[in-house]
């Protein structure tokens, strides 16, 4: 069962499961910011107190990296890509570092993926030119 913060967003749901887990539930209201460790304080005070309660009480024991969005190579391409539809121009120098700058990356790597968005962006054009409008 995962446990939820009501509306409110000061108790947790009772789980199912029995009075166990609703002690459980109980005793972790109960812990406060300066109880949990620094890497549950960094948690709790950049997204709340509720999220440090819901991980203990769904993923006790877990350990997760979070990545930097920026560094989802996936998703910077997918930006960048849509946004190559919108231009009629290819990406100059000056794109490069603007989007660099607006996502805290090296210009090296914009470059890599302007490159590789480059080249998908041709790979659409030279397929949609294959389309026949009857």
């Amino acid at each position: 069962m995962i446990h939820q913060p009501t509306a409110d967003g000061t108790a947790y749901s009772q789980p199912r499961e029995g009075r166990m887990n609703a002690s459980l539930s109980e005793f972790v209201q109960l812990i406060t910011i300066d109880d949990l460790t620094e890497d549950m304080k960094l948690i709790a005070e950049s997204c709340g107190i509720e999220v440090a309660h819901a991980l203990m009480l769904n993923m006790p024991g877990l350990r997760f990296y979070v990545p930097a969005p920026q560094r989802m190579t996936d998703v910077v391409f997918r930006y960048i890509m849509s946004d190559r539809r919108k231009r009629k121009q290819p990406y100059t120098e000056a794109d490069q570092k603007k989007i660099a700058l607006s996502l805290s990356i090296s210009t090296a790597y914009v470059g890599n993926v302007i490159r590789r968005v480059e080249q998908a962006h041709m790979e659409e054009l030279g397929a949609n030119k294959n389309i026949v409008v009857v």
